[in-house]
């Protein structure tokens, strides 16, 4: 692998702070797709600074945090180049109609994630140690929670472990983990809503997290997880698509998290 929103986080600015170890590191990895393997396209780095700068925990999995919040191993930071160096627009663009923002829930907070094919089957939690805990999965702060809409992102990462994302490890190792395609994903959340993925995309040997800050498609989740020991790069990145919402009972989407200090 392998930190875990009170209320989800607007990511016009957010989401175009890329970190990854190393400084501008791209996608080297070969991407399996429904269509086939194809190789990764580079995704265009961020657009916007800002002082809040998330970095990586770099053990075990590629997470950005703040700062201000975590003191965690060095990483390369990624950053917009100079406002000098932009070109600028021949002519000021043509404003269009202004989206209006989903309105989500306050408890809409992932909380279990279960991938039926594999006996994953993982309460979520907000990371609060500096080192990610084993026994759970936990999302990013600085992305999506389920529900949001259109380009949404929800990232979840746990460890390379028994009773973790090990399974997801070990698919990908069998012709580039093509058997997981097609394979669903449910994310239950706090306020009692499964949501349902489907896995389109297997992205192995991912050097950082640019292509899940810069997504523009349909809402996805992306499971991460180690392709090796410790703070060791590059990761295991599963892409879903969302394809279906049910309510559940609160019992199953709330289950008890139990961390343990890895």
């Amino acid at each position: 692998m392998d930190l875990v929103i009170e209320q989800p986080r607007p990511r016009t600015t957010l989401r175009r702070l890329i970190v990854l170890a190393g400084g501008t590191a791209m996608l080297a990895a070969a991407v399996v797709t429904a269509d086939g393997l194809r190789p990764a396209e580079p995704k265009a780095g961020p657009k916007v600074a800002s002082t809040m700068v998330p970095v990586l925990a770099v053990a075990p999995t590629l997470v950005p945090t703040f700062a201000s919040q975590l003191t965690l191993a060095p990483s390369g930071l990624v950053t917009d180049a100079p406002a000098s160096q932009a070109a600028a627009p021949s002519a000021p663009p043509t404003p269009g109609p202004t989206p209006k923002p989903i309105k989500v829930p306050t408890d809409r907070v992932a909380t279990r994630v279960a991938v039926g094919a594999l006996g994953i089957d993982l309460p979520v939690m907000r990371q609060a140690t500096p080192y990610p805990a084993c026994g759970v999965a936990m999302y990013i702060v600085e992305l999506d929670q389920p529900g949001v809409g259109p380009t949404g992102v929800t990232y979840l990462y746990a460890h390379a472990q028994t009773g973790s994302f090990l399974p997801l490890l070990k698919t990908s190792l069998v012709n580039d983990g093509a058997a997981m395609l097609g394979m669903l994903v449910d994310v239950y959340t706090g306020d009692s809503l499964r949501f349902s993925y489907r896995i389109d995309e297997v992205r192995r040997h991912v050097t950082d997290m640019s292509a899940a800050f810069a997504w523009d498609g349909p809402e996805s989740l992306w499971l991460q997880t180690s392709e090796g020991q410790g703070a060791a790069v590059p990761k295991l990145q599963v892409v879903a698509t969302l394809v279906g919402q049910s309510t559940v009972d609160d019992a199953a989407a709330h289950p008890a998290p139990h961390p343990v200090t890895c």
